[in-house]
């Protein structure tokens, strides 16, 4: 179609204008702020009506319904896609199955949903019942981390410096042995933005 436009405006030169309209796009509007924070939100109280009840016995299937069901409820437009994995010990798929939730085992829900074309996603790790594993160990230190990168967010900077600077801090307190290329850690610094 493109090309036929072409052929019937001879003497007019078209170029491609991408990279303009994807600079204007990271430039959000009140209404386009106002659109991601009410998709945040909705997330936000699916996770928190997901985890006022228990987990345990739950099947991932049966994890994944709800929490589109209730996301739907109120007001997205659409789910943006839910993974559900009751068991994060080896290699998880995305998605979700008849996995079913236990105590003791840490497991990994991700979502979000879509309000008017604009999209917020986030992921939870969580672990039915008391765990001794070391896991609110390493939470705490995860939440120092999301402290520091959100003291680092201001207008003007952009998510590669954010996430290059809580790099460096993970660096420093780990002695340099901490995200590595080996890890997929950087991934997360924007993942829900």
């Amino acid at each position: 179609g493109f090309r036929h436009l072409e052929s019937l405006t001879p003497g007019i030169a078209y170029e491609d204008a991408s990279a303009l309209l994807w600079r204007e796009r990271q430039i959000k509007s009140e209404a386009e702020l106002a659109y991601l924070r009410q998709a945040a939100g909705i997330t936000t109280a699916g996770f928190a009506q997901l985890f006022s009840q228990p987990l345990e016995g739950r099947t991932e299937e049966e994890v994944q319904r709800e929490l589109s069901r209730f996301m739907l409820e109120q007001g997205a437009d659409r789910v943006g896609f839910i993974t559900a994995n009751a068991d994060t010990s080896g290699t998880y798929p995305g998605g979700y199955g008849d996995k079913t939730f236990r105590r003791g085992q840490l497991g990994n829900i991700d979502s979000g949903c879509v309000v008017r074309g604009y999209w917020a996603d986030f992921c939870r790790n969580c672990t039915p019942g008391h765990d001794d594993s070391g896991i609110e160990d390493a939470a705490r230190v995860m939440a120092h981390y999301v402290e520091v990168s959100l003291g680092e967010i201001r207008a003007g900077r952009t998510a590669a410096e954010v996430a290059d600077h809580i790099g460096q801090e993970m660096r420093k307190r780990t002695n340099g042995r901490f995200p590595d290329e080996k890890t997929d850690v950087m991934h997360h610094f924007g993942h829900g933005l």
